[in-house]
Order: structure tokens, then sequence, then C-alpha cells
């Protein structure tokens, strides 16, 4: 997996920004993160699959397999996917 390239995460007075540094399909306006999502975008570009993103955030967060929370990662990280922000 990989993170969109026209984008760069910002800390911006303790806000996790997403900044387009190009034209791209996305968008051209920022996009603000919290700290999960911003775990997810700097933990892609070592992430093999879906699965090896949700379990890295999986363990990093404590959180339980089959819970509601990892359910919720992995729906945000595919949210991700489909906006073309994180490519597998």
């Amino acid at each position: 997996m990989r993170n969109n390239k026209s984008f760069i995460l910002r800390d911006i007075y303790g806000k996790k920004v997403l900044i387009p540094t190009k034209a791209n399909e996305v968008g051209d306006e920022p996009i603000l993160m919290n700290d999960v999502g911003a775990d997810i975008w700097n933990e892609a570009d070592c992430a093999d699959s879906l699965v090896s993103l949700v379990d890295s955030i999986t363990k990093k967060y404590n959180l339980y397999d089959g819970s509601v929370e990892q359910q919720a990662v992995k729906e945000f990280i595919c949210n991700l996917i489909d906006l073309k922000l994180i490519f597998v």
C-alpha cells in the first residue's frame, strides 16, 4: 500500500492536516485528520495490505479483534482507498 503523494501530512497548531501539494483527482482542499487517521496515513506506506494496516493500527491502539472500533478503522481505511488517498 502507499499513500497519495499529491498530499502531505502536516501538524498545524496541533491539528493533523492533509495538504494537497499539486493538482489531483481528490481535490484541492486541506483535509483535517484526527490522530488515528494521521497514524493510518503514516503507516500506509509500510503496510503490505489492508489487513496488515488494520492489524498495525489495532495493535497500536490496543483494540480487540472484531470490536466496533477495529471495524471503524477498517471502514475508514476503505474510505481512504475509495477516495484515492491511499492506494492498494
